[in-house]
């Protein structure tokens, strides 16, 4: 089945970063709590079986704007449109691929400069994927879908957390930066939503388009990859603002968290760790000399 799938964008509110895929053959499965294990497993095996619509037109609707993109090689298109918009918060784009008779709508998150933001991983930081374990990562990814993933115990404790670092007012803006693959931007906007976990902006990793790169590439960090520069972009667009960064310490989160306080030390109000094994509390002990030189508060929770 052809398809086009927008993801939701982000921006202040002169400019908007919107993305998505466009695909020649498509499968999501509808899947439910009571779907038998072998159904996970052929739903979730058949997300990175997809075949892109590559080098293809969409067209973008906008605020009263007109965009026209292509498509890359993965199907993939992306666009910083300059657009001014008077109100902040969430609003609709529409993405059109006349060539495959395609159209869909999707969100977009225009947000201030100033305030607190929350830029968070998303594997154990808040969902449970043993992620430093290969083949247990690969079992959990298998067997379970959105209804039956279980989120960390941690997640519990860190979100009501945030007010302290939002003069006790919730936060509103969160940014889900994650080595997952585009392949599972569905499940995961299934998984937040069932799990009540406040709604984002997802910046995901490039698609897998054969089951062989899943079994060897699925989410594979990398300590300056895809993270890194998107984290540095959401440093550098939002100037004033101050963020939350929230990881663990099953891979390369701490030494991201402190790349960035290095550069952007003024930006960064907290950091809040998942610990997720008692001899990782060696992984941070620079991070945390560091935060306290910068006076820049830092809560590990060890659950």
């Amino acid at each position: 089945m052809e398809a086009i799938v927008p993801h939701r964008g982000f921006g202040t509110k002169e400019q908007v970063i919107i993305s998505g895929h466009v695909f020649k053959r498509y499968s999501q499965q509808e899947i439910d709590e009571k779907s038998s294990v072998w159904k996970n497993v052929w739903a979730n095996f058949m997300r990175f079986y997809n075949q892109p619509a590559t080098h293809c037109e969409v067209i973008i609707y906008m605020n009263n704007e007109q965009v026209k993109l292509q498509t890359d090689q993965n199907g993939y298109f992306e666009a910083t449109i300059i657009t001014a918009h008077e109100a902040l918060g969430w609003h609709v784009y529409e993405a059109h691929v006349q060539s495959l008779g395609l159209s869909a709508t999707c969100e977009y998150k225009v947000t201030d400069s100033y305030g607190t933001g929350v830029i968070s991983d998303i594997d154990d930081t808040l969902l449970v994927s043993h992620s430093n374990l290969d083949f247990r990562k690969l079992l959990t990814y298998l067997r379970h879908n959105a209804h039956t993933r279980k989120p960390t115990e941690a997640m519990q404790t860190m979100l009501p957390m945030l007010k302290e670092y939002n003069n006790g007012l919730p936060v509103s803006d969160f940014f889900y930066v994650s080595n997952s693959e585009w392949n599972l931007y569905e499940f995961l906007l299934a998984f937040f939503d069932l799990n009540e976990i406040p709604k984002g902006v997802y910046l995901l990793k490039t698609l897998i388009t054969h089951p062989v790169q899943f079994i060897f590439k699925q989410g594979r960090a990398e300590k300056r990859g895809h993270k890194y520069h998107e984290i540095h972009r959401l440093f550098r667009l939002y100037k004033n603002k101050q963020f939350v960064l929230i990881g663990d310490t099953a891979q390369h989160d701490v030494a991201l968290f402190q790349n960035m306080v290095e550069q952007f030390e003024n930006q960064v109000s907290a950091i809040l760790l998942h610990q997720i094994k008692e001899k990782h509390g060696s992984k941070y002990f620079e991070l945390k000399q560091l935060l306290k030189e910068k006076d820049i508060p830092l809560e590990v929770i060890k659950k």
